[in-house]
């Protein structure tokens, strides 16, 4: 790896934070590239807050609140743990499935991140995984949404008993294709991804999207959007990734 001038990544649209440094030149080399979806390759924010918000009203619980602990987490895990703390007579299933279907009706609200189509489509199949902590149904909604065609592995929330920040989502992606974790780059929006990632062992690059860029730090770099990264299979094979500002 190299690192060249520091630059700067953009905040998110709300300014809530300032950005945090990141490098132009930074590279990489390995064998496959690992990318969350939500924030990464599809922008479903105002998608995600909007029936989240709506299943806090019909549950009876804050929605500010609720919604500072949503990104990269598994909808049912996050259910869970509200159903569980809030002592709400409602069962979880019952709710985790009101919740998607809530989101299926919002698709359309989806729409790519800037750069992300064209950053999907220069990854060679074989070398490239998705990585979600949504359903299949809705991740597989939301790919076809943002003009993303489905990746020959594909890894949701359906296939994994633990959730982000656990590693398990990403260790499951490296074995479908074939490759160490160790050999991969993980794409990432959010601290609980971002500690998947870097728990997997694999490279992590922080997508300054949903979280302000010094949220991100524990990336090992942070861009701010995929069309920052520069695309190439290098003689003998090697996948390269260079951040280009």
């Amino acid at each position: 790896m190299s690192a060249g001038r520091p630059t700067t990544a953009p905040s998110p649209a709300d300014g809530s934070a300032p950005a945090a440094p990141v490098v132009a030149g930074w590279s990489w080399g390995g064998d496959a590239v690992l990318s969350d979806l939500d924030g990464v390759l599809a922008n479903s924010v105002a998608v995600v807050e909007a029936a989240w918000a709506w299943w806090a009203e019909r549950v009876g619980v804050d929605a500010a609140r609720l919604l500072t602990g949503i990104h990269g987490v598994r909808a049912e895990e996050t259910v869970a743990r509200v159903v569980r703390e809030q002592r709400l007579d409602v069962a979880a299933d019952a709710e985790v499935a009101a919740l998607e279907a809530r989101e299926l009706e919002l698709i359309a609200g989806t729409r790519p991140i800037e750069g992300a189509v064209a950053f999907a489509a220069g990854i060679p199949p074989e070398r490239f995984a998705v990585v979600t902590s949504g359903s299949r149904a809705i991740a597989s909604a939301r790919l076809a949404a943002v003009g993303v065609p489905p990746p020959r592995v594909f890894v949701t929330a359906d296939d994994v008993t633990a959730g982000k920040p656990d590693p398990e989502a990403y260790l499951a992606a490296a074995r479908g294709l074939g490759v160490p974790a160790a050999r991969c780059l993980v794409l990432e929006d959010s601290p609980a991804g971002i500690a998947a990632g870097r728990a997997a062992g694999a490279t992590v690059v922080g997508v300054a999207t949903t979280h302000a860029a010094s949220a991100l730090a524990a990336a090992d770099v942070v861009v701010g959007d995929p069309g920052c990264l520069a695309v190439e299979v290098a003689a003998g094979g090697t996948l390269r990734m260079t951040v280009t500002g």
